[in-house]
């Protein structure tokens, strides 16, 4: 049984006991060993409640650490995509000189074959 369940189990005992409803409900006639186990589990939960807040901040840091990368991730694929369009282009470039200075080279040996016949 959890902290959690056993606590409220012992809640329980303490306010539907015959005596308890017969005088109130006040925790003045609980048994002691009720009202000293209370105070363990009160003990028990509060440790619990701690390292939850701890355990909360721990998740808090790793999603804004993982939201971070996710950012970077992002902006490296932007980075990626203009350069890979860069080089597309350079080398189309290229491609479109070696075009001309193949057609250059043509018509140069075009040239060099009318004037040697």
């Amino acid at each position: 049984m959890d902290g959690h369940s056993h606590l409220t189990t012992l809640l329980l005992k303490c306010f539907y006991n015959k005596e308890c409803l017969k005088r109130g409900m006040n925790l003045t006639c609980v048994d002691p060993l009720i009202k000293l186990k209370l105070v363990k589990e009160i003990s028990l939960v509060s440790e619990a409640f701690k390292e939850a807040i701890v355990n909360i901040e721990v998740e808090e840091k790793f999603l804004a650490e993982l939201e971070a990368k996710k950012l970077k991730v992002s902006c490296l694929k932007k980075d990626y995509r203009e350069h890979k369009e860069d080089k597309v282009a350079q080398t189309q470039s290229m491609d479109d000189q070696i075009m001309q200075l193949q057609l250059k080279r043509r018509e140069i040996f075009r040239a060099l074959e009318t004037i040697h016949h």
